[in-house]
């Protein structure tokens, strides 16, 4: 499917090499096959045919972090931001790559801040006790486990939630809750449809105790 979108794109461009838009869908779909400096050379294009392309600038910022190239991720999330004040995704992102360089107090900060502009992301909430010196407020721990507890919450989000709260209760040594919430969900990761063993690797080398 990538290869086939990777030709429409391309054969979209040859027609017009000036609409941005195409060049950012070739960058997202050379990305999500690995290909991280053939995609930033398309979302490199795209923002030289419009500076105004937040999206652009988000995607770019997402091929850096995958480069680890923390510090141009940054300057491309602010950039993203100031384009797209109300951005979720952004500052969550963000607050990853502050905290690949050390800005634990800034990357926090962030993900809160993804948190306060769409309550029920669970992403930040996971990101959040992957910062090295901080822990749930009260109220947010409030919060995690009535979005456990909603029957309205996806899945994956409840997997991450879980998590998050597994990694609380390991730092505040209640070793039982943690494990309890470690276990639902690690058990609503192995029951999804693309469960892989290497992503759960990831998952916990994110949430382990420095």
């Amino acid at each position: 499917k990538n290869i086939d979108a990777i030709q429409i794109f391309r054969r979209s461009i040859a027609v017009d090499p000036n609409y941005a838009n195409s060049h950012v869908g070739l960058g997202l779909t050379l990305h999500n096959i690995f290909r991280y400096e053939e995609a930033k050379d398309s979302f490199n294009i795209a923002i030289s045919l419009n500076e105004n392309l937040e999206h652009a600038y988000f995607c770019r910022a997402n091929t850096y972090l995958s480069l680890h190239m923390n510090e141009e991720a940054r300057v491309d999330y602010l950039k993203s931001i100031a384009l797209k004040p109300h951005n979720p995704p952004a500052y969550n992102n963000l607050g990853t790559c502050l905290n690949h360089l050390g800005l634990f107090n800034e990357a926090a900060q962030s993900y809160r801040t993804a948190i306060e502009q769409r309550s029920d992301y669970a992403e930040p909430f996971y990101n959040l006790m992957s910062v090295k010196g901080v822990d749930f407020y009260e109220s947010e721990i409030t919060d995690v486990l009535a979005f456990c507890d909603d029957p309205k919450t996806a899945k994956v989000d409840k997997m991450y939630l879980h998590f998050a709260l597994g990694k609380h209760f390991e730092k505040c040594e209640r070793y039982d809750e943690s494990f309890f919430h470690y276990n639902a969900g690690n058990e609503i990761r192995k029951n999804s449809s693309n469960y892989d063993f290497g992503n759960d690797l990831k998952l916990f080398k994110n949430l382990k105790t420095d």
